[in-house]
């Protein structure tokens, strides 16, 4: 074999493995997207949600109530619903016991809030200190760990009359330093917690919400939310956790820049420590079934407020033309009463119409309709 017939023969064979080399990348390439596009059109199904709890409770929400028929409009940025997912979790919410510190804690809190004197009992796990040198009333609960702490608005009115006056990102630093220095919430919740503001000014004997645009005033309130953080679709999700009214939290704190005992005039704390270890899937009804629902009126009205409406003396009912839905999203609802469970629920915002009775003239409002979100089968009627 000369050197010619050599190059020639090592020619067709490199040839050959270029060919099969060809041959092989592509079938393999073209398997695999032979196989994502199959599964594409026929995703694996997902495995049924366990559902350990049970049949859940319904959930008890007070609603504002709505005279006459609105129009609901869907009004989203891509005039669409949201996707959502067809199931989420239940939390089950930790019964309060009673321990030996239980006393002692709900005791040295009234003592960080300048209650130095003697307490009445109210029974056996609830108590209340009353300073009438500065006419304030601290009320507090040793099992199930909520409090109150309550100012005559007259006397905060004397107070901050000569107070200097505080931003609302301080009001809101000084409640989370609050909160953290006594541990009042787990250590999961305290790195979960969402802050809003809302300026205040007291006149006639009133507490009422200023302008907005104002940076500073006197009086905030401080409305404190948690929230629960997870991982869908590799995205991070902060679902957060609402009582009856969203815009009034459970846990609020009423701030001024007054040094000492009226730093917080006001305190309403209300939580409820929440196992988010010992949770259970269920399915959701789908947000277009229960978007149909609220349109015929079956979603609760939790939030409205008129252009001319107090944010703090809420009317109990309103009379809406049309209702425009902005925004939809998931969130979790727990009552004002220790729930079982934390639930999830869909919260439609927006905006409703209505005819100013003394001018005739259309005004629009805020308003926030619930809906539970957990499929009916799956909750007791």
């Amino acid at each position: 074999m000369n050197l010619a017939e050599t190059q020639e023969k090592v020619r067709k064979f490199l040839v050959i493995v270029a060919v099969v080399t060809f041959v092989y990348y592509t079938s393999k390439f073209l398997f695999f997207q032979s196989v994502d596009f199959y599964r594409k059109l026929n995703p694996p199904k997902s495995p049924e949600p366990i559902h350990a709890f049970g049949i859940l409770p319904k959930l008890k929400m007070k609603e504002v109530r709505v005279n006459g028929t609105p129009t609901y409009i869907l009004d989203t940025i891509n005039g669409n619903l949201p996707v959502f997912p067809d199931r989420e979790d239940v939390y089950q919410v930790i019964e309060p016991t009673t321990n030996l510190l239980s006393e002692q804690q709900i005791k040295q809190l009234a003592v960080d809030l300048d209650f130095t004197g003697s307490y009445i009992p109210l029974s056996k796990s609830e108590f209340r200190w009353i300073d009438g040198i500065n006419n304030r009333t601290f009320t507090g609960h040793a099992v199930r760990k909520i409090f109150s702490l309550d100012t005559p608005t007259s006397k905060i009115s004397t107070v901050i009359f000569q107070s200097p006056n505080i931003t609302k990102e301080d009001a809101i630093n000084m409640v989370s330093g609050f909160i953290r220095s006594k541990s009042l919430v787990s250590a999961e919740d305290i790195n979960n917690l969402k802050f809003d503001a809302v300026s205040a000014q007291i006149s006639l004997g009133t507490i009422k919400e200023t302008n907005e645009l104002n940076p500073t005033t006197k009086l905030i309130k401080v409305n404190v939310h948690r929230t629960i953080s997870k991982v869908i679709d590799a995205k991070p999700v902060n679902y957060i956790v609402y009582g009856p009214n969203p815009k009034d939290s459970k846990i609020s704190f009423y701030v001024t820049n007054q040094a000492g005992i009226f730093k917080f005039p006001k305190i309403n704390f209300t939580y409820w420590d929440t196992n988010y270890t010992n949770k259970s899937d269920y399915y959701l009804s789908s947000v277009s079934t229960v978007w149909e629902a609220v349109k015929q009126g079956k979603g609760v009205v939790s939030y409205a407020k008129g252009t001319n409406d107090n944010y703090f003396e809420l009317p109990n009912f309103i009379t809406a033309n049309t209702i425009e839905i902005r925004e939809v999203s998931l969130a979790y609802y727990e009552g004002q009463e220790l729930p079982a469970y934390m639930q999830p629920i869909y919260v439609f915002d927006g905006i409703y119409t209505y005819t100013n009775e003394t001018t005739g003239q259309a005004e629009k409002g805020d308003i926030v309709i619930y809906y539970p979100a957990t499929r009916g089968d799956f909750v007791t009627n």
